[in-house]
């Protein structure tokens, strides 16, 4: 009996740096570990029967697509608070500080951004139903600051079960509103299902001082000096500063240099399926940049 098969190559985004022990007929192998936005490539080989049909659902749960969230995080209190004691040799206490006045400032925040960007549904996410008081305060301010926002749909998530949704049905999201620590964990599994921590940007916005940074600061020290980190994440983060000094038609012409050279030329460094390096990369950006730019210059001499 011929049998056939249809071999599917998937990348699976790994976030450990210890190596995996597989068993297989007795025999043990060591995979080797990922680094910094490390993939492994797997050939899926599903056979006949009924093969090819659950091969499609474990690419559903392992691959995603139009991922399009926004995470806004309140950085200045909670969990990071820094307030921490030993009472005695072995007993820690770490202070959890929630303030109202910080968690309507971010709600709002995140309400007036929703409405200037478009968005629709904002997402509290906590654990109210155990830090009853903490996040119950956090939780009772965002549905507090909701009312004055009719038109952006509003509702809450304890954040261990947002840990599943996220992955079972990410399309659910448009913006996420967490207190500190839950930020920080949520942004790191959204850049794991994206692609790693080399594509996204993100900011820090304070009175006086704002921060433009990746979304998730892994220092990628395995990389230095090897010319293979991926530099996306820092150039549109880069380009979010510009566009925040109102800079926009600048900020809008990276990004699309960016977005060109990534859909279109397939100039990706290893972490996100390519093979390029990060200078190549870069000259590739500057390339698209170009061309971006005499093409804008050839419109406005026609329209001249």
């Amino acid at each position: 009996m011929e049998h056939t098969s249809l071999q599917l190559c998937m990348f699976v985004s790994c976030a450990r740096s210890t190596p995996l022990l597989w068993w297989m007929f007795d025999t043990v192998f060591q995979l080797p570990p990922t680094v910094y936005g490390g993939q492994h490539l797997v050939t899926a080989v599903p056979g006949d029967g009924i093969g090819p049909e659950m091969l499609e659902h474990v690419k559903s749960i392992f691959k995603h697509k139009d991922v399009d969230i926004v995470v806004i995080r309140e950085n200045t209190e909670g969990e990071y608070s820094m307030l921490e004691h030993q009472n005695i040799p072995g007993v820690v206490e770490s202070l959890k500080v929630i303030t109202r006045n910080k968690c309507n400032r971010i709600a709002k925040f995140a309400f007036d951004y929703a409405k200037s960007h478009g968005r629709s549904k904002i997402t509290a996410i906590h654990k109210a139903n155990i830090m009853k008081q903490a996040d119950g305060l956090f939780l009772e301010c965002c549905r507090e600051v909701s009312k004055s926002y009719p038109e952006i749909a509003f509702d809450s998530m304890i954040v261990d079960n947002t840990a599943m949704q996220l992955v079972s049905r990410t399309d659910q999201f448009d913006v996420m509103l967490t207190p500190n620590l839950y930020g920080n964990v949520i942004v790191a599994m959204l850049c794991g299902l994206t692609g790693g921590p080399g594509l996204t940007p993100s900011y820090n916005l304070g009175h006086y001082y704002k921060l433009f940074e990746t979304a998730t600061r892994n220092s990628g020290k395995s990389l230095t000096g090897q010319n293979v980190a991926n530099p996306v994440a820092y150039i549109r983060a880069a380009a979010e500063m510009l566009k925040h000094l109102e800079l926009t038609e600048h900020s809008n012409l990276i990004n699309r240099a960016v977005f060109k050279v990534l859909a279109e030329s397939k100039v990706k460094t290893a972490d996100i399926g390519g093979t390029n390096t990060t200078s190549e990369v870069v000259d590739a950006v500057m390339t698209q940049l170009r061309k971006e730019l005499e093409s804008m210059s050839a419109q406005k001499a026609v329209h001249a």
